[in-house]
């Protein structure tokens, strides 16, 4: 961890030299809070700075906002009240900027706050991340699939359930990603394999059914999840170069079509789902033995407390990095299946203030199916690396106060 935490510092003092001469980079174009005086100390953090924007302020040929703008999920988003405040934080960008801290986070947010106001406690859970992550990686894909599952229990047990989904599932995760994006969405996909096995003839054919649902009479009754689908070019383009799998749900209809009707237990899968993506090469490789898949599945809340046990066997392990194991098996086991992305944001002092005040937001904002739609959006990544989203919430460039409107 100490390696973690010098190389980080180096980075944070490279990047705010950087800064000083408005080179636009991920993380920067942002004022960081200083690292103040007492190790362990959050600051407030500064919102609600009032800015004007200059020419220099802007990257020449930045499009991103205006690309934003066109998409209703970002006309929905912006009107939440949480998401303007955390978007204008400075630390809201290295947080939103990784899609795995992010469904982490969601899953558990008092963890994470708790981490991030006490120093010894991040740094206990990152030393148990990567001892984690150490002994997977001897073991090959099926041990990052392992971690995954592990971070996500309850979801996984009930795909288990049904072993002939769980591997259809699991071989084509990125195209489950993208209907994981909306509930919605994911109910008119799977209630409708049948009628998108016919559309869906290529990956041209089914582009062009969801730019067009109304032309097509049996896309009507979900026209509004299509729509939004056709809208994000960049999960539109990921299904349908995998537009087959509509061919296998089709196959094996009955046991896709019950698969959205849980409302109690649809966040935890959609998240599931997500983090399946996230991990797509580990669980491709996983499903080629579904029956150790599955076994894994089913024992996913023994997974982490077997797998740190073998991970620190022989090892010096300190209390306080035994009681986060114990206290948060499902954070370790997300943290470990990229632990160095872990650290970039979890050594940044203003991601830090975010995670100790707003975990609770931040939980909020990534459950919502409109920032999924916007994650996945590369306009809105652009926007998160050149600060155009920050500057334009700080400057109320959306024509809504920061405080007080839905």
């Amino acid at each position: 961890m100490a390696t973690f935490t010098s190389n980080n510092r180096k980075m944070y003092i490279a990047t705010a030299g950087i800064l000083a001469f408005g080179v636009g980079a991920y993380g920067l174009g942002r004022v960081y809070p200083p690292l103040g005086p007492s190790a362990g100390t959050i600051a407030p953090a500064d919102r609600y700075v009032s800015a004007q924007v200059g020419e220099n302020d802007v990257a020449l040929g930045d499009t991103s906002i205006p690309e934003l703008m066109q998409t209703d999920a970002f006309e929905v988003i912006s009107k939440n009240k949480d998401f303007r405040a955390l978007a204008a934080d400075p630390g809201f960008a290295v947080i939103a900027g990784n899609a795995q801290l992010m469904q982490a986070v969601a899953a558990d947010p008092k963890a994470f706050a708790e981490m991030a106001r006490n120093p010894k406690a991040l740094d206990s859970a990152m030393s148990a991340a990567q001892m984690l992550s150490a002994q997977a990686a001897s073991r090959g894909p099926q041990a990052k699939a392992d971690q995954v599952m592990a971070a996500n229990p309850g979801a996984f047990k009930q795909f288990a359930a049904n072993p002939g989904m769980f591997q259809i599932m699991a071989q084509h995760p990125g195209a489950f990603g993208v209907m994981a994006m909306d509930s919605k969405l994911l109910a008119a996909m799977t209630g409708d394999a049948s009628m998108l096995a016919k559309i869906a003839t290529s990956g041209d054919a089914f582009v062009k059914a969801m730019n067009n649902p109304k032309a097509y009479p049996a896309l009507m009754k979900n026209a509004e999840a299509y729509t939004t689908l056709a809208q994000n070019k960049t999960a539109l383009n990921a299904i349908a170069s995998d537009a087959g799998v509509f061919a296998k749900m089709a196959a094996s209809a009955d046991m896709f079509k019950n698969l959205a009707r849980d409302a109690s237990a649809m966040p935890s899968m959609l998240a599931a789902m997500r983090a399946m993506s996230l991990n797509a090469e580990a669980f491709k490789a996983s499903s080629r033995n579904i029956e150790a898949l599955t076994a894994a599945a089913r024992s996913a809340d023994a997974l982490t407390a077997s797998s740190m046990q073998t991970a620190m066997a022989g090892r010096a392990m300190d209390a306080g990095a035994m009681r986060m194991a114990e206290a948060y098996p499902h954070v370790i086991a997300a943290m470990a299946v990229n632990p160095g992305m872990f650290a970039k944001a979890m050594n940044n002092p203003a991601a830090l203030t975010v995670l100790a005040q707003d975990a609770q937001m931040l939980a909020k904002i990534a459950q919502s199916s409109n920032y999924m739609a916007l994650a996945m959006n590369p306009a809105y990544q652009k926007a998160l690396e050149t600060g155009a989203l920050q500057k334009a919430m700080v400057t109320g460039a959306f024509g809504t106060g920061m405080r007080g409107t839905e």
